[in-house]
């Protein structure tokens, strides 16, 4: 009897090593930018995902966080939001319109409406934050740029005409957003 060796390609070694933390993201509805985006005529949105309360959107990242906010730690002062990270991602289909705004603040109870104090990060939290999102879970190295690929998974608010992926003010862990790089430096 002759033994025959299995290889399996490299390639298709490194998508299934993948998989596994792909399959312990929270589940999420895959949407358009435009479906999202959609408002109607008074302003107000229009998107219903009948299903979780993610979405799982692809686009280009547009801008480098500290661009827009500044994401540095401010302290515990609950009249300041503190620290902030925003992107913009931009459609990757030419026929998909509008994009979508990621964000994410340091100090939720600076909002007139959130009581709990808690609801803020500590500045070695704030930092683990601020490292989980700017890199993807599977390479802690490289970290995201305009012009990358990304998807991301997150639950999302509706704020002045737009819905916003975000953590819906709340920093409990099951409401943190996920980044993945799809492909590095694709362009604008």
């Amino acid at each position: 009897m002759t033994h025959r060796t299995i290889r399996i390609p490299t390639v298709l070694f490194i998508f299934l090593a993948g998989l596994p933390c792909l399959a312990n993201d929270p589940p999420a509805t895959p949407v358009t930018h435009e479906e999202f985006q959609a408002c109607d005529a008074d302003g107000d949105s229009t998107f219903d995902d009948n299903g979780p309360s993610r979405v799982l959107l692809e686009g280009i990242i547009l801008n480098m966080p500290e661009e827009i906010v500044s994401p540095y730690f401010v302290g515990d002062n609950p009249e300041s939001m503190g620290g902030q990270w925003q992107i913009y991602i931009q459609p990757t289909d030419p026929e998909d319109h509008a994009g979508t705004a990621i964000y994410i603040g340091q100090n939720y109870y600076s909002l007139w409406w959130i009581t709990d104090p808690l609801n803020t990060y500590s500045e070695s939290a704030w930092d683990a934050e601020l490292t989980r999102i700017n890199h993807d879970p599977n390479d802690t190295f490289y970290r995201f740029c305009p012009g990358d690929r990304i998807t991301v998974n997150g639950k999302y608010m509706f704020y002045r005409g737009k819905l916003n992926v975000n953590e819906q003010h709340n920093v409990i862990p099951d409401n943190d957003f996920i980044i993945r790089l799809v492909e590095p430096a694709v362009g604008l």
